[in-house]
């Protein structure tokens, strides 16, 4: 903390005395890395790609990456293979490990621990109980729904941005993958392209090429692979889930309106939603109102931020006097970002979403200081 504050100092005064500048470049601050990487092969992927007999291989291209950059602070999932492996490396070396996990721990397991075989449970256990943090992107089950992996991707780039930005450092990602092979949904190929898109550098240990070198080939066992399993499949209930950006809002104080102040508030208050979106051109999938209350989905992190804003801003200039109420009356604004179901409501034939997020957003909105926008880690590390 101390470092990162003297950085900050050092770094307003640079654009004034380049002495500041050489000064900075004494003082380096941590290094902050997103981290990604495949899972080690199970028996019937049809192409070798992380093979175990490649592991002590990698471990070592990990260490020699971690040993590099220290002191570290690491974001990552908790995977068998490389992330277990990077885990492992940045404990022996007592550096702080933040863990992400996509959904419920056992399933969690089941679909990305338990596949590389039993021993990876264990040590996948280790890792979480040494871990400076866990963080669920959801704490809800799996149900077959790759869209989680995304979201739980998207966390990890976005709250080493965040970390880095509170040091005043660049944030880095390191990635173990085969470059050749394509990637699945929030794999380990899909997160260093969206990291990739933010200019921001990424340092990849190449699986190919570890592969290739005949001094690792030379260890490959011929037999006794550990016994793996493959993880069955679930369903999901009434479709997949998609990552929407979640708002809810309401007046504080709004319980001692007069009878007589409720047409002009609503004239309003409500009046001011709509006009609202049309000067920032933003539509919401889903907005609904109930007395003071408001809410609404968003597509992006983005809209919902620029809408909270603006319209927050807006409703603070309005007359509370005016309509009997105290004039530090103030909207309260909550936005979480999460994967949520969507489906026509049977009863108003709208499109509705729903899930665990949508009533985590709820929950947020009434601890909220009237007059300020709080968001959640999430939304933030999402925007």
């Amino acid at each position: 903390g101390d470092i990162a504050s003297m950085r900050r100092q050092l770094r307003l005064l640079s654009t004034v005395d380049p002495q500041a500048q050489r000064a900075l470049d004494q003082i380096p601050g941590p290094r902050v890395i997103a981290f990604s990487g495949h899972m080690i092969d199970t028996d019937d992927r049809p192409v070798e790609r992380f093979p175990p007999w490649l592991e002590n291989a990698v471990y070592g291209a990990i260490d020699a990456q971690v040993a590099a950059a220290l002191p570290l602070i690491a974001y990552t999932q908790a995977a068998c293979g490389s992330d277990i492996l990077f885990c492992e490396s940045l404990l022996a070396r007592s550096q702080e490990v933040n863990i992400v996990l996509p959904f419920a721990v056992d399933d969690y397991i089941v679909q990305s621990v338990l596949p590389g075989g039993a021993p990876w449970v264990a040590r996948f256990e280790r890792v979480l109980a040494a871990a400076t943090s866990v963080t669920f992107a959801t704490e809800e089950r799996y149900l077959g729904d790759d869209t989680l992996f995304e979201h739980a991707s998207n966390l990890i780039q976005g709250m080493a941005f965040l970390r880095a930005r509170e040091l005043a450092v660049a944030p880095e990602m390191l990635v173990v993958a085969d470059s050749l092979q394509a990637g699945g949904m929030g794999g380990t190929l899909a997160t260093q392209a969206t990291w990739s898109m933010q200019a921001q550098s990424v340092k990849v240990i190449d699986l190919a090429q570890l592969g290739a070198n005949p001094a690792h080939f030379a260890n490959a066992p011929v037999d006794e692979r550990p016994a793996r399993v493959r993880a069955p499949l679930q369903n999901v209930v009434g479709g997949g889930r998609t990552i929407k950006s979640l708002l809810f809002a309401d007046v504080k104080g709004f319980s001692h309106l007069a009878e007589e102040f409720f047409p002009a508030f609503f004239t309003t208050f409500l009046g001011l939603v709509p006009q609202t979106l049309q000067d920032i051109g933003v539509q919401p999938l889903e907005i609904s109102s109930r007395g003071d209350g408001l809410y609404a989905v968003f597509e992006s992190p983005d809209e919902a931020a620029d809408f909270a804003l603006t319209l927050s801003a807006a409703v603070g200039a309005m007359d509370w006097a005016a309509m009997g109420l105290p004039t530090e009356t103030h909207l309260r604004i909550a936005l979480h970002a999460g994967p949520v179901f969507s489906a026509m409501d049977p009863v108003t034939q709208k499109l509705s979403h729903f899930g665990g997020h949508v009533t985590r957003a709820a929950r947020v909105e009434p601890i909220v200081i009237p007059g300020q926008v709080l968001v959640t880690e999430p939304f933030a590390a999402v925007l």
